[in-house]
């Protein structure tokens, strides 16, 4: 779903030339991650005052049903296909006809005349080749592979940071609100951050992304007080709304249209099995819940010195 959607998104930015109407491709992503986040949040407080008004938990999932509905309507009435090739596609021109005429040089020569485009290359042959693509992808697989985790956890976690059994219960709604509007202040700060210094690269600010997740990961492991583990969850989900228009622009601009579906859906494939093989690993009870923070802050502490090693924007 999230390699469709992005690469249907970055072929039709290129071939509606959006580009020349003033937005660039980071602010597209910057205005995306931040309208997700204004619809996550009301999200969240929709599914809370759904809870409380039918006393049934399934009734956000029924809600959810009927947005997906509506979706693909959307979709299937109003967007135009791309097979993400049409911004590698050469113009027609006067040219091609002199080439086949029969005056031409190359009429005697079909194999002169074919105007069918090479095969295109391997997904993972241009992964594993350009170490630009491969290091993205190994650290899009870390970080999101440690979001998705977190998002599994961070419940459990904060329930057993609660002061005594007889708490009131979290409300959970309202805390993942806070969560995505952390992720909607980190887009903003992305936006304005790529337009107030145009000498940060994205690369760079990645890195200081994967550093500061990794932090605020780790940070819980030292205390045990609920509500500064609340806060350095919201700067986690923050630094999750800087990641990805971040890394959608990188992405955007490394990977031609060509190939981008197929490449977005290979670099996806680690990520899957990333998440798959924690998940069957880890068991009931804080200490497995601890280990798996630790696990994950220190993979992006690692791939936060890799990026600042080895990748650079140009």
């Amino acid at each position: 779903m999230f390699s469709a959607f992005e690469s249907w998104m970055v072929t039709e930015y290129h071939k509606r030339n959006i580009q020349k109407a003033g937005m660039s491709l980071n602010s597209l992503f910057g205005v995306m991650s931040t309208l997700n986040s204004v619809m996550a949040i009301l999200s969240g407080v929709f599914s809370e005052w759904l809870v409380q008004v039918t006393d049934d938990r399934r009734m956000p999932f029924m809600a959810s049903a009927c947005l997906l509905g509506v979706s693909a309507y959307i979709i299937a009435t109003y967007w135009t296909e791309n097979y993400g090739d049409s911004a590698t596609k050469a113009p027609k021109s006067t040219s091609s006809t002199s080439e086949t005429s029969p005056t031409s040089p190359n009429a005697n020569h079909p194999s002169r005349t074919s105007k069918t485009p090479p095969p295109a290359p391997s997904a993972l042959k241009l992964i594993f080749t350009n170490p630009r693509i491969f290091t993205l992808g190994l650290a899009s697989c870390f970080f999101e592979g440690s979001m998705y985790l977190f998002v599994f956890f961070w419940t459990p976690f904060l329930k057993s940071t609660q002061p005594s059994p007889s708490s009131p219960p979290l409300p959970l709604g309202m805390i993942f609100a806070s969560f995505m509007s952390s992720v909607m202040l980190g887009s903003l700060t992305f936006t304005q951050l790529s337009s107030t210094f145009p000498s940060l690269t994205q690369t760079r600010l990645l890195t200081i992304i994967f550093a500061i997740s990794s932090i605020s990961l780790l940070f819980p492991l030292l205390t045990e007080n609920q509500h500064y583990t609340f806060y350095a969850f919201c700067i986690f989900e923050a630094m999750v709304g800087m990641y990805f228009p971040s890394v959608g622009s990188l992405k955007g601009k490394w990977i031609e249209d060509g190939v981008r579906a197929r490449i977005y859906g290979a670099l996806r494939v680690p990520l899957n099995i990333f998440v798959v093989v924690s998940l069957a690993l880890v068991r009931e009870g804080e200490e497995y819940r601890r280990g798996v923070f630790l696990v994950c802050g220190g993979l992006l502490v690692a791939v936060s010195g890799v990026f600042y090693r080895f990748v650079r924007e140009s």
